[in-house]
């Protein structure tokens, strides 16, 4: 029986196999087998290869038609390199569960989908060097147009020059939280003698921002900061129990550094900030952008009527959008008490800055100074403002109004996270009672003042 030289294979297709004889000059030389895959199988150009055996070509013919009823013409246009590609794809994702101990369960299509974004974001690849630069750049705009206060363009400049340093020429897409943990437990114990915790965790944050900018500008398709847990968070920049509780200052340590303050006005000008501080829970940031024309007070809450009662408070301090914390402008009470230390700073030193910088730490240095005067070996941090907040909140129970008066966003929850202590409702009224003992050379009495 003659062997064919072209029929249809496999019998249910449309493919076509026949054969070749070979032949040079006029001479034979064997035969080869041609594949035939039609237009109406690739739904594109008809595909035509060669075999040197009947049984490669089979096996070819039988890969396409299989292909095609899977995947259709897609399949065809697939190159040897791709489906090798593809193999060892599978092969991969088969070793990694075995590794594992696990039956397999991941598709080849979610691990592509899932690693495409990453391995190529749609933002195009940056260094974290690149990121930094732009952040900056943008941010000293926004200084130069007066959108960004001074104190927090030139903290993140500082913070991010850290982490370019560090990270440098690394692409932000391969930044992983094994790297964020690293570098933080490094940076802590090099630092262990000259940096706070706060530090360590103002860092952390100025990374967090990087971070989260990279995700928005989708320079990075997943944000590893997301992959440390509270847990983690917390021990690379929480503290220990003794800092989830705010040091206070006790109604006498108060008094001694108001008195401090009195005495040393003239040398040291910082009677207002700490005023403001104890009695307002004014933040340090925005003290220092506080003029005196921002004091609206009224004198006459310090006067008793006819009666011989007082009436409700009236003086107020206005933090404006320009140095309130994320803009969040608000009016504070000025309590009486406050009006008794305010009234012994110069009538003529009323305007203008209640304090101006004559370098970058100036007011860091002086106050340093005041509390070593005032008796301090250490100074609890943001001490004024805790006090504040904690005695304020004892005197008047009320919760919201406390978060209002220290310019929390909506509700309480910072306030009796960060910046509460508890303290007793006597304590509180000794807290907003004190009074100036004895009166600075050279200043305005309180009833010369108004």
């Amino acid at each position: 029986m003659a062997k064919r030289t072209s029929y249809v294979y496999p019998r249910d297709s449309s493919i076509r196999i026949r054969r070749i004889d070979n032949k040079h000059n006029g001479n034979g030389f064997g035969s080869s087998w041609q594949v035939v895959v039609p237009r109406s199988v690739t739904q594109a150009d008809r595909l035509r290869k060669q075999f040197s055996t009947e049984a490669e070509a089979k096996d070819f013919a039988d890969k396409q038609h299989a292909g095609t009823n899977i995947l259709g013409s897609r399949f065809i246009q697939l190159s040897e390199p791709q489906m090798r590609d593809a193999v060892a794809a599978f092969d991969t994702i088969a070793e990694h569960f075995r590794k594992e101990k696990r039956t397999p369960d991941m598709s080849l299509l979610e691990a592509v989908k899932f690693s495409l974004p990453r391995l190529r974001p749609p933002g195009g690849d940056r260094t974290v060097q690149a990121v930094v630069d732009e952040m900056v750049k943008s941010k000293e705009h926004r200084h130069e147009t007066g959108n960004l206060r001074e104190r927090s363009y030139r903290d993140f400049r500082i913070r991010s020059g850290r982490i370019k340093q560090d990270f440098g020429e690394l692409p932000i897409k391969h930044l992983t939280a094994e790297h964020i943990q690293t570098w933080i437990r490094d940076m802590r114990d090099a630092n262990s003698q000259r940096l706070s915790q706060r530090s360590h965790r103002n860092y952390l944050n100025v990374l967090a921002e990087i971070l989260k900018h990279s995700e928005q500008k989708r320079y990075i398709g997943h944000n590893p900061m997301t992959d440390l847990t509270d847990q983690e968070r917390e021990e690379l920049a929480g503290g220990n129990d003794d800092e989830l509780e705010p040091h206070i200052l006790t109604v006498e340590q108060a008094q001694s550094l108001l008195d401090t303050a009195v005495q040393h006005q003239k040398q040291l000008g910082l009677l207002p900030l700490v005023v403001l501080g104890l009695f307002c829970g004014v933040r340090t940031s925005e003290l220092l952008g506080l003029n005196w024309e921002d004091l609206r007070i009224d004198w006459a809450d310090v006067q008793p009527d006819k009666d011989g009662k007082l009436q409700p408070e009236k003086s107020y301090v206005h933090i404006s959008a320009k140095i309130a914390k994320k803009r969040r402008i608000r009016n504070v009470t000025i309590p009486r008490a406050a009006l008794h230390w305010l009234a012994l700073c110069p009538k003529a030193k009323r305007h203008g800055l209640l304090f101006t910088n004559r370098f970058s730490n100036d007011h860091q240095r002086r106050f340093q100074k005041l509390t070593k005067l005032a008796g301090f070996a250490t100074w609890p941090s943001n001490a004024l403002r805790h006090s504040f907040g904690s005695y304020h909140f004892a005197l008047h129970e009320d919760s919201l109004r406390t978060a209002a008066q220290m310019g929390h966003r909506g509700d309480d929850h910072q306030l009796f996270e960060h910046y509460r202590k508890c303290t007793t409702k006597d304590e509180a009224a000794n807290y907003f009672a004190m009074a100036p003992t004895t009166p600075a050379e050279n200043v305005i009495r309180m009833e010369q003042a108004i």
